[in-house]
């Protein structure tokens, strides 16, 4: 043998082995498959045999149940032979065909049944037709189909049937046998070869398995650096490799990013990775802990953008429907309105300040209506154009947010109560530039920049409400006085009207007069 072919065998010996020993193996195996088979073949073949034989049993019994039954039934016509009698029928056939179907399975010729089948048939309907003559009173036809005998006839018939067909069972499970010796010698011959095989193989994994195992410790460590740099540092020490505790750490680290990214897709962003601390956060910033986490703050940020996008639609959509006044007068319609604005935003207090219609040569705003700790209080507050924070925020038509609000500034300026709120926030009611009212909400809380946002674009919906109410009630003004007008210049042309037919009366009465007058004239110059 060559020094090449020595060299290949040390390198490649245990594969080789190996291979010879898995297509041991593999033949074994297919062996094994094939006897399980041919085993399970004749236990297949002994169950058919026992499920023909009961199958023919069972259908000898109801040849026997039929035919006992209608010699009871003529002897005594009582119905108790007659039950037996009907069930045999009613079961034949389903017998017959299981018989014929086990047969089938298992091979035989099935056409040979053909030989007594007709018998069999006129057999079990001959039991019906007795009946039916006995119960007409012809019991001596019943007897003369009796004497027929068709039971003889349907055995003569059916016996070398019977025979042929025990016959060919013990053919098919002698085959089966044969079959199922020959594989179990293949199959004890092969395992014969794998255990020679098997020594020198062993031997041979050993040292291989032996230097694996050297491998197999870089690989641990290698996995585990590359676990806690990837994936998740606990930033613990790192003693003996245990190959079996770097892959529950590896896997426990995989479950962990599994479980954090379905608690996320889920909607939850307070899940907390297990083993985050502020000792070891800003070694995980740049593996998949750090950036599971990172995504997680930043879908919280964008789920929280969201809930306050939908809160604050929600609430324009709210007090659109609140701000369609159908009441006469502002005070009632701003009365029902800031209770509910004051609720939804979180607030504490709120009052409308709204311009007066009196005309002055300094406006004036009126408290119309305010809002405090769910008790309504009526005021009769009023503060000019410039007066105070509520003043200026009408004049210079600029929002005030107030945090640092003084103790006495409700007292004196608002006049919304006596507590000292933690935020003051005071917008102009503008609308087509012109600012008609003043906004003030107070809250122990100060207020988030989305429901300042909102409480802008709400007022504005607010002064446009509160403008077509103010215009509308400039306009039934108008008309009420449009009215009054026309009811007077009614009641004047009415008295013209009197006016005119009195003198139209007198004139009358005068031309009647003057007639009159010359009429008698006439008579005096005529006499």
């Amino acid at each position: 043998m060559k020094i090449t072919d020595l060299e290949y065998l040390k390198r490649n010996g245990i594969n080789i082995a190996i291979i010879f020993s898995l297509m041991l193996i593999v033949s074994n195996s297919i062996l094994v498959y094939v006897n399980q088979t041919s085993l399970q073949k004749i236990n297949n073949v002994k169950s058919q045999a026992v499920e023909i034989h009961r199958a023919v049993d069972e259908l000898w019994k109801q040849v026997l149940l039929s035919d006992v039954g209608i010699r009871g039934y003529m002897l005594v016509q009582e119905e108790k032979f007659v039950k037996p009698m009907e069930d045999a029928n009613e079961d034949y056939e389903k017998t017959y065909q299981k018989l014929k179907n086990e047969l089938e399975k298992q091979g035989f010729d099935i056409s040979l049944m053909k030989s007594w089948e007709d018998i069999f048939y006129q057999k079990m309907t001959e039991s019906l037709r007795m009946k039916e003559l006995i119960d007409n009173g012809q019991k001596d036809n019943a007897i003369d189909i009796l004497k027929e005998d068709t039971g003889l006839k349907l055995w003569l018939a059916f016996s070398p049937f019977y025979k042929q067909m025990n016959a060919y069972e013990k053919e098919v499970k002698a085959e089966a046998e044969t079959n199922y010796a020959l594989i179990l010698q293949s199959t004890i011959l092969v395992q014969l070869l794998l255990l020679i095989l098997a020594f020198p193989t062993l031997i041979v994994v050993i040292i291989v398995i032996r230097k694996n195992n050297k491998n197999r410790l870089q690989l641990y460590s290698n996995l585990e650096n590359s676990t806690r740099k990837y994936i998740f540092d606990p930033k613990t020490e790192l003693k003996n490799i245990n190959g079996k505790q770097v892959i529950l750490t590896l896997i426990d680290s995989l479950k962990h990013a599994s479980g954090f990214i379905s608690e996320i897709s889920k909607g939850n962003y307070e899940v907390e990775w297990q083993g985050i601390n502020s000792e070891n956060e800003n070694d995980n910033k740049e593996n998949i802990a750090g950036e599971l986490i990172h995504m997680r703050e930043q879908m919280k940020k964008v789920k929280d953008g969201e809930r306050k996008r939908n809160w604050v639609n929600i609430g324009l959509a709210k007090f659109s429907e609140l701000l369609r006044f159908q009441e006469d007068s502002i005070e009632k319609n701003l009365d029902y309105i800031l209770p509910e604005l004051v609720k939804y935003i979180g607030a504490n207090q709120g009052g409308f300040f709204v311009l007066s219609n009196d005309k002055k040569e300094v406006e004036e705003l009126e408290l119309k209506a305010c809002f405090a700790y769910d008790k309504k209080k009526f005021l009769n507050n009023k503060i000019q154009s410039g007066e105070g924070l509520v003043g200026q925020v009408f004049l210079e038509k600029e929002k005030v947010v107030l945090t640092d609000v003084p103790e006495d500034y409700i007292s004196i300026t608002s006049g919304l109560g006596e507590a000292t709120p933690g935020c003051v926030l005071i917008l102009p009611l503008s609308s087509n530039e012109e600012v008609i009212g003043v906004l003030e909400l107070a809250s122990f809380k100060p207020f988030e920049d989305y429901k300042v946002d909102f409480i802008e674009k709400l007022a504005e919906s607010i002064a446009s409400a509160l403008y077509s109410l103010r215009i509308n009630d400039t306009t039934k003004q108008l008309l009420m006085e449009t009215q009054t007008q026309s009811e007077m210049l009614r009641s004047q042309e009415e008295e013209l009207r009197q006016n005119q037919e009195e003198l139209l009366a007198s004139k009358e009465e005068l031309i009647r007069k003057n007639a009159e007058l010359e009429k008698k004239l006439a008579e005096l110059q005529n006499k």
